[in-house]
């Protein structure tokens, strides 16, 4: 009996490839050939921003060493200064004022119009000097001060904080 005619004798063209497991894998040269490219391409750039920052901070550090001269426009405008005598004093002398240290407030945060106004209330009811502040256009902020001293303020924080809310140190 012959087996040229049954549908077991006709062989896939693939057979061999079927019987080792899959297609055929490249070799390992031919696998790496395109991470070596980009490892390449990836050291190209990284030498070249290296070269670039290199130039830039030498061009910076020789212009710091510099001293600009002076154009003649400017000279000729200090020396007409010089030769025309002093400035005249003014008829009064001029007093001058400490400024007054910047008020110190917690800042918290903003939820939207109503839930401000809850939560400054609550905020008052749980003893601290709180408002809202508007910051500009729609933007609002809730602060709470202002303290007299810093120590005041820390004090404020940690019993903010204690209760759960977040605050942080503002001034204006």
């Amino acid at each position: 009996m012959t087996t040229t005619g049954c549908a077991t004798s006709v062989a896939p063209d693939n057979l061999q490839e079927q019987l080792q497991g899959g297609p055929e894998q490249p070799s390992p040269e031919q696998a790496s050939r395109p991470l070596r490219g980009i490892f390449f391409g990836f050291a190209a750039t990284v030498t070249v921003g290296l070269i670039l920052t290199i130039w830039y901070l030498g061009v910076r550090i020789v212009t710091a060493g510099e001293v600009p001269q002076p154009s003649a426009a400017q000279s000729s405008a200090a020396s007409a200064a010089i030769s025309a005598g002093p400035p005249p004093s003014p008829a009064r002398p001029v007093e001058l004022t400490p400024l007054s240290p910047p008020a110190l407030f917690l800042q918290t945060a903003g939820l939207g119009p109503r839930q401000d106004a809850a939560f400054v209330r609550l905020l008052k009811t749980k003893g601290f000097q709180s408002q809202i502040q508007k910051a500009g256009g729609r933007e609002s902020r809730i602060v709470v001060g202002p303290f007299a001293s810093r120590g005041d303020l820390e004090k404020a924080q940690r019993k903010l904080q204690a209760s759960g809310i977040l605050a942080i140190e503002t001034t204006y």
